[in-house]
């Protein structure tokens, strides 16, 4: 099994989306894939369906896994995780690894969604993903910033 999580995990980093930024969180040996964009800036229309996986190995335990994707418009933060989609329950997302998660345990995460029309919000936008333990999402376990225009 180890070797089946292995190979997974190496031939996701090989399709690696190039350019984002690592925000900080507890874990370790991250690694983000975003369809169709092998680099950023991510360029999607509205309406485009994407999918998110990420490989990371947690350094603490958690009971509970929360994502949350954030962008700044007009100096206002917004939450846009339900808004897009995404199961607010990131343990259901888990294709490798399961909650309660351990420390040292390697998971994947996946999860898909739609990008939608907010009013006002299009053109250059940092989009932020966290995946959030008991800590809360100002102690995450994972976080990237990824670059996307929004035609």
């Amino acid at each position: 099994m180890k070797v089946f999580i292995f190979l997974f995990c190496s031939i996701a980093t090989a399709f690696a989306t190039e350019g984002w930024v690592d925000c900080g969180g507890s874990a370790s040996d991250h690694g983000l894939d975003i369809s169709d964009c092998p680099r950023v800036p991510c360029v999607f229309s509205h309406g485009d369906q994407f999918t998110i996986t990420g490989t990371f190995t947690s350094n603490v335990e958690s009971r509970t896994l929360v994502p949350y994707a954030l962008i700044t418009a007009g100096g206002i933060e917004l939450d846009i995780t339900e808004l897009l989609g995404i199961d607010e329950n990131a343990c259901n997302d888990l294709v490798t690894g399961d909650c309660p998660i351990q420390a040292g345990e390697d998971l994947v995460y996946r999860t898909s969604g739609t990008i939608i029309d907010i009013p006002g919000v299009s053109g250059d936008l940092i989009v932020t993903m966290i995946l959030a333990g008991d800590n809360g999402e100002d102690d995450p376990l994972t976080c990237a910033e990824v670059h996307f225009y929004i035609e």
